[in-house]
């Protein structure tokens, strides 16, 4: 493994691998290595953490944030099919296979019959046609009729897209078992958080 020191330019090495880093100690597989715009530091020959000229990627570290306030009348009496609330935001993540972690809290959500609703998130990359989390029937919450009160909705999702795709991310209701459902009396605000998480 050469070296190279010179006065102007300083000390460089072979940009090497994560298995076989140029700089290490006597453990040979943890260490630092270099690429393409970028430096790459591992342990046990398996990368641990990259700088590159996008930012920072290491699992579990938040990349992006992006969130809105939204203030919303909404209700709908459908039964069968999800229904969008227009409570939505969007982001476009920074790194490839990242995970999304979607947070939207609404401060009213009712029901006027004694027949159950449901709330679910739906998803579209780069505009395409939505997609719905949680489970096909009940998505992500439900609310027994004559009910009332606060919700919030919280998951970890895990997307398919390219970098440089917008992937948008909508609070969805349906009635379910009848009646209307309603978010929302068009005053106080609902929130929504996006958080790109580093795979």
């Amino acid at each position: 493994m050469a070296i190279t020191l010179n006065g102007t330019t300083g000390i460089a090495s072979v940009d090497a691998s994560v298995a076989a880093p140029s700089v290490r100690g006597t453990d040979g597989n943890t260490g630092i290595s270099y690429g393409a715009d970028s430096i790459k530091f591992s342990t046990g020959g398996v990368e641990r953490m990259a700088i590159s000229n996008t930012g920072v990627t290491g699992g579990g570290k938040i990349l992006k944030v992006e969130g809105t306030l939204i203030q919303t009348s909404f209700s709908t009496s459908t039964t069968g099919s999800w229904v969008a609330t227009g409570i939505k935001d969007s982001i476009t993540p920074s790194a490839a296979s990242s995970k999304i972690i979607v947070l939207f809290n609404s401060h009213d959500l009712w029901k006027d019959s004694t027949t159950h609703a449901v709330i679910t998130v739906g998803f579209k990359v780069a505009g395409g046609s939505a997609s719905y989390l949680g489970n096909a029937t009940n998505g992500l919450g439900y609310i027994t009729g004559g009910q009332s009160g606060a919700t919030s909705v919280s998951v970890l999702h895990t997307p398919s897209y390219s970098l440089g795709q917008d992937i948008e991310y909508e609070m969805y209701g349906k009635a379910a078992g009848g009646g209307t459902l309603y978010m929302g009396n068009g005053n106080a605000n609902v929130g929504v958080v996006l958080m790109e998480v580093a795979a």
